[in-house]
């Protein structure tokens, strides 16, 4: 598996570092404990060790350059204070944990919060930029009454439109510069913490302005909800682009575009039946465009706990 194209130059910038070398579990746990964190390593396949580790920092943000050279195990130690920030350059990264585990590959972004409890696997080929993030920079940029923060544990680097990709590649070019901007202080950490917080946790629907286009989308589709609707029309009505629009709506609402359309259109008919207006749930779910009624009927049950006959048997009306 080759290099990750997007960051081959930086990455070939930042490879001048002097590494730190070791072929041993003793020496390599040593190692890469000091840049990171404590944790139990284990040889994963017939393969010698050749970690190759090289450090940087950018201001207050360290960076670790790491490959093992062999399949490994690592079960680290709680790391408290920090989260990792792991880019996967090449091979891949598998998490175990016993609340999900999920495989990240080259062009993936991985962000680690608790580490207690998790098993990583990484495949012999790969190599990997790490930045250790302190909580501390977390909550003061969250705010100290912001509550839990979860990241995005996993997302591609490879379809970005957030930004993501640009800012790795100037931490990456700041980190390899003889000639690196004095003064930088906490800018940058700050800078990736601030990041990272509106474009991959759920702290960017709390505390992020909707653009523009979900805004003009959601106005339509109330204007329309009885009217049929596909992603083109929509597209065309708020003068976005489908990809655009659609990534938008994953980031901030959670949902596509259309499926936002289904749920304030379910909105709708739960109001209308729980107001009395209509003499069946049938009348009411076709006048919103919700012509196979079995798939209609699950649909609200998921979204409102209930189904539409409950709803409407509440308001004094009986389904004929």
């Amino acid at each position: 598996m080759g290099q990750f194209t997007l960051l081959k130059d930086e990455h070939r910038a930042m490879h001048r570092l002097n590494p730190l070398e070791e072929t041993t579990l003793a020496g390599a746990r040593r190692i890469v404990g000091g840049a990171l964190s404590d944790h139990e390593l284990a040889v994963a396949e017939d393969a010698p060790l050749a970690v190759e580790l090289r450090t940087a920092s950018v201001g207050a943000l360290p960076l670790v350059l790491l490959r093992y050279g062999a399949a490994v195990s690592i079960e680290p130690r709680k790391l408290p204070g920090h989260f990792l920030f792991q880019v996967v350059l090449r091979g891949r990264l598998e998490v175990d944990a016993a609340d999900g585990g999920f495989v990240a590959g080259e062009g993936d972004a991985v962000l680690l919060d608790e580490l207690a409890g998790r098993r990583l696997h990484w495949s012999g080929d790969s190599r990997q930029l790490i930045m250790r993030i302190p909580r501390a920079a977390v909550v003061k940029a969250a705010g100290a009454d912001s509550g839990p923060i979860r990241f995005d544990r996993r997302f591609s680097l490879r379809d970005d439109e957030s930004g993501t990709l640009e800012l790795i590649r100037y931490i990456m070019t700041q980190a390899a510069s003889p000639h690196m901007a004095a003064g930088l202080g906490t800018t940058v950490l700050d800078l990736l913490v601030s990041h990272l917080l509106v474009h991959h946790s759920d702290h960017r629907q709390q505390h992020s302005p909707l653009p523009a286009s979900i805004h003009r989308a959601e106005a339509h589709m109330r204007r329309n909800l009885c009217e049929a609707m596909t992603l083109p029309d929509l597209v065309q009505a708020v003068q976005s682009t489908a990809r655009t629009l659609s990534a938008n709506f994953q980031r901030f609402r959670g949902v596509s575009p259309m499926a936002r359309f289904r749920d304030l259109r379910l909105d709708a008919v739960r109001a209308a039946l729980q107001a009395g207006e209509a003499r069946s749930v049938t009348e009411v779910a076709t006048r919103y465009g919700f012509y196979h009624l079995g798939r209609f009927s699950s649909a609200y049950r998921l979204r409102f706990g209930e189904s539409p006959k409950v709803t409407h048997w509440a308001s004094g009306y009986r389904d004929n």
